[in-house]
């Protein structure tokens, strides 16, 4: 993309901003397979204890990361990247995060999270989760995390958005 080019945004919900359905549809498949074939920082758990009763490939955990983009968000789409893949020893992802500047052009980021239920060791740290679930948290320009929400949980087979308190 030049440096001239407005980024391909996406905003989600009612309002004059709101992207159609149609172009909304094709930022994301073009989002999907820019992930897919993104490369990111991988890493290898010392230690994985998987709960949750079933497990999803890449490409599954990328259809649930785009699936659960709520109607706040500001995502731009053509700077989505995944950033890390953490897998057991089975090569099955456990954490996938993926980031995305700020819409808005403030300097901050988006960090959107996926983990699956259980505790999962590596050599730079541990993350656990009672859930297979994706977070979304949003980061300052100084990477300083000002907000977050779990935003879906893998519940009786299907992705289900949880509702903000």
């Amino acid at each position: 993309m030049a440096t001239n080019e407005t980024p391909k945004v996406i905003h989600l919900g009612p309002g004059p901003e709101e992207t159609p359905k149609n172009e909304a549809i094709n930022l994301v498949n073009e989002t999907r397979m820019n992930l897919q074939l993104s490369t990111a920082k991988e890493e290898v758990c010392v230690d994985s204890k998987i709960d949750a009763p079933r497990t999803f490939s890449e490409a599954e955990i990328i259809d649930a990361v785009l699936g659960t983009l709520t109607e706040k968000q500001k995502l731009n789409l053509e700077a989505l990247k995944v950033t890390r893949i953490i897998r057991d020893h089975n090569k099955t992802v456990v954490v996938l995060e993926a980031e995305s500047p700020d819409a808005d052009g403030k300097g901050g980021y988006t960090e959107i999270k996926y983990i699956i239920q259980g505790k999962h060791k590596t050599n730079s740290g541990q993350n656990a989760s009672s859930a297979t679930t994706v977070i979304h948290t949003y980061f300052d320009s100084d990477g300083m995390p000002e907000s977050g929400d779990t935003v879906a949980e893998f519940k009786d087979g299907e992705w289900v958005n949880t509702p903000k308190a």
